[in-house]
């Protein structure tokens, strides 16, 4: 003790001193790293400091005494409290302590008194040095997750799906009306200026947020960043994992971008990384389950009467009635054009014929036998290479082209790309996020290794398709039979239309000029999709007309607002977010 003694300023600190020189050789022993160091200078400053220290509180203002040093020396200060049970009776202000006592010194003359050192019930503050090891480790705080329906919440599920869409980051006048319309809040967020009289030292009323205080939430926690020159805010690594929880938690379907954006989570337990979930696509095999998967209804019994279906009789099957045949584009090309048409037809039997199509670079006709009609089947397909098909996503020239194949009557595109797109998506992983979001809206992307396995998916298509619509006739004449047993009213398909037709829809939409540029500006509406906007237009086909119908509803303001809501698309009426923004797009 002689040693430290000479070293500590204050004879009353040395008990503290020691104690913590105790703490520093169990907890750090020989180790010199940042905690022997924190140790050192805790210890050098209570040291030199020239008063008593009898606190927690007096140590913590001192230098060099941070967080961790009080939690070591909050068990000092506590064993070195004397308490009721244990505090020896105070003798008088000129008696000596009785001769033979236990009881610690008083040091300095009695100003700090120390607990009983013999005792079984309180021990000396170097013996609590097991007890005191969990104060040592700091504990890790718990995963934030915001609360379902808050405004934090809905803000990090709206920075995910615009991270979906491509957009690094959000500005936030579009990120408060983008959250305002997901109808994932319990309230909205905005600005508004308290109806107190509030003010800040003379200086006018300031903008109060209500639910956009929880953005100072997200960034502390680190799952927003905020990025300036205009102020916009992106999602961080932490923050792409939580918003995909609380995408899971609202029970909306997790895109397959979002979850390209995390490499090592997984949506289950037990299912496969979603990184490798979402480039599943770009390598899967064509067959049978997959070709049709998007095509409106299904085999069974309970869709057939949506699909569209070339005229049958009675008990009539299709393949007994009609011939599928491949129509290629006269263009000269590797992959089309007459010489591709007699590979097919040489190397696998396949019916082709080349003609001047309107739209894409093959399609499939269902020719009735014995000479008919030729009846346009809901496929068609475009052939591309990788890198133009990411610049045609990105100039959004491919939503265009979607729209004028939908204006013609084609409900599925396959894209057949040569060339790899993994190259692409392994240099821009949001690459990845707008090529998903297109095959979302009714696109299938495959990717073919040579021009045999282009010829081979040919082959796998026209066998599907003509497998596929003898199951639909045979369901759908199923149906019409339990129908008139019944008494009931028979469903009725949609009848495919004529080549001839189809041609002369192609021209029209071509040279409707009216009708696509107001099919591009509503393209332009954040949540009109190619389907919502080819809803409208067969509604309204011009601005003209959406004007006419606003005019008559003049005087009501609420029913012009909701006026595109009366439109279905799929069998779902047109939200009122997006019947709000087509009014502001026509009236601002």
């Amino acid at each position: 003790m002689a040693g430290s003694k000479a070293s500590v300023r204050c004879a009353e600190n040395e008990a503290a001193v020691v104690y913590l020189q105790g703490r520093q050789r169990e907890l750090c022993g020989e180790w010199d790293g940042a905690l022997t160091r924190a140790f050192r200078l805790a210890i050098a400053s209570i040291s030199d400091h020239p008063h008593a220290l009898r606190s927690l509180n007096d140590a913590s203002k001192l230098r060099n005494v941070g967080p961790a040093i009080q939690r070591q020396l909050k068990a000092f200060f506590a064993a070195s409290k004397p308490t009721a049970r244990h505090r020896p009776p105070t003798p008088p202000a000129n008696s000596a302590p009785p001769a033979g006592s236990d009881s610690g010194m008083a040091v300095g003359g009695g100003a700090m008194e120390m607990v009983p050192l013999g005792g079984d019930d309180v021990a000396h503050p170097m013996d609590q040095s097991a007890a005191a090891m969990p104060d040592s480790i700091p504990r890790k705080p718990p995963k934030y997750s915001p609360k379902r329906g808050s405004a934090a919440y809905t803000i990090l599920i709206t920075l995910l799906l615009e991270k979906v869409r491509g957009r690094q980051s959000v500005p936030v006048a579009e990120l408060m009306a983008a959250s305002r319309d997901s109808n994932l809040l319990s309230s909205v967020i905005r600005f508004q200026v308290p109806t107190s009289d509030r003010t800040t030292g003379g200086a006018p009323l300031q903008l109060f947020a209500c639910g956009w205080s929880s953005m100072e939430t997200l960034a502390k926690h680190n799952l927003v960043l905020k990025i300036a020159h205009p102020p916009s805010y992106t999602l961080s690594e932490e923050g792409h994992a939580v918003a995909v929880d609380c995408l899971r938690r609202s029970k909306m379907p997790l895109p397959p971008a979002a979850a390209a954006m995390l490499p090592a989570a997984g949506r289950d337990g037990g299912a496969a990384p979603l990184a490798r979930q979402a480039v599943e696509w770009s390598a899967h095999t064509l067959n049978d389950s997959s070709i049709m998967l998007d095509l409106p209804g299904s085999v069974g019994a309970e869709g057939a009467e949506e699909w569209q279906l070339p005229p049958l009789g009675p008990a009539e099957r299709f393949t007994d009635a009609y011939d599928v045949i491949i129509f290629i584009d006269n263009r000269e090309s590797e992959c089309h054009g007459p010489v591709f048409a007699n590979q097919l037809s040489t190397q696998f039997g396949l019916a082709t014929e080349v003609h001047a199509l309107p739209a894409g670079d093959a399609m499939w006709v269902a020719r009735q036998r014995g000479g008919g009609r030729d009846y346009v089947l809901d496929f068609i397909v475009e052939f591309t290479r990788a890198h133009d098909l990411w610049m045609a996503i990105k100039s959004s020239r491919f939503r265009d082209q979607r729209l004028r194949l939908q204006r013609c009557g084609v409900r599925r595109l396959l894209c057949l790309v040569d060339g790899s797109l993994d190259d692409l998506i392994a240099q821009d992983p949001n690459r990845a996020a707008m090529i998903q979001a297109e095959m979302q809206e009714g696109v299938d992307i495959q990717q073919t290794a040579s021009l045999h396995d282009t010829k081979h998916r040919y082959l796998d298509i026209s066998t599907a398709l003509a497998r596929r619509y003898n199951d639909a006739a045979a369901a759908l004449q199923q149906l019409q039979q339990q129908h008139a047993q019944q008494g009931s009213t028979p469903p009725v398909a949609a009848v495919c239309p004529l080549y001839s037709e189809f041609v002369a829809t192609c021209r029209a939409v071509q040279s409707d000029s009216v009708a696509n540029l107001f099919g591009h500006m509503l393209l332009q509406v954040r949540s009109v999709t190619v389907d919502v906007a080819i809803a409208i237009l067969r509604r309204f086909p011009s601005l003209r007309a959406l004007i006419n119908a606003y005019h008559l509803m003049e005087g009501n303001p609420e029913g012009q607002w909701l006026l595109l809501t009366r439109i279905t698309v799929k069998g779902r009426r047109i939200s009122e977010a997006v019947s709000r923004k087509v009014y502001e797009l026509v009236w601002t």
